[in-house]
């Protein structure tokens, strides 16, 4: 099978949902510009302080992945399954609540919401502008082994691609 690199960008955590839309295309602008096509599955590592500092020195503890395919997007949701099989079980299972996200909701909120509930993993899936998925991973034994799992993701089983 190719061997398949994803490229994991930096997210400040105060980037809210309304602005993640102009900055996912500032990102798609810059790797274009650097000769990296569309990417069919785009990686953010949600991190606090200056963006490069703070995404070199601490592992990932909370990551945002944009997913416009609907073929990759199932293909992470069966991924993060066999991911959630793996994960440690907490000791006692919080009250499930709704999240709570507007426009204006930095991504700090929702992820200290998730937290909040023992959650490590929320999709949303929007069909108006953007017809396509996010999905919040928290903890670093989520998103290490997600990644471990993103390669198949992305390039498939028949290694022909997805994209």
């Amino acid at each position: 099978m190719p061997q398949y690199q994803v490229p994991i960008l930096p997210m400040s955590e105060k980037t809210t949902l309304g602005e993640s839309g102009e900055f996912i295309a500032g990102c798609i602008d810059l790797l274009e510009e650097r000769g990296t096509p569309m990417q069919p599955v785009m990686v953010f590592a949600v991190v606090a302080g200056p963006l490069q500092r703070a995404f070199l020195a601490h592992a990932i503890d909370a990551m945002l992945l944009v997913i416009l395919d609907a073929k990759i997007r199932d293909a992470v949701m069966e991924a993060l399954s066999r991911v959630e099989m793996r994960e440690p079980k907490p000791q006692a299972t919080p009250e499930t609540r709704k999240i709570k996200f507007k426009d204006n909701t930095p991504v700090k909120s929702i992820f200290k919401q998730m937290a909040a509930q023992s959650m490590t993993v929320l999709s949303l899936t929007f069909t108006e502008d953007l017809n396509g998925s996010f999905f919040f991973l928290r903890t670093p034994f989520t998103i290490s082994e997600f990644l471990k799992e993103l390669p198949n993701c992305v390039i498939g089983d028949d290694d022909e691609g997805l994209n």
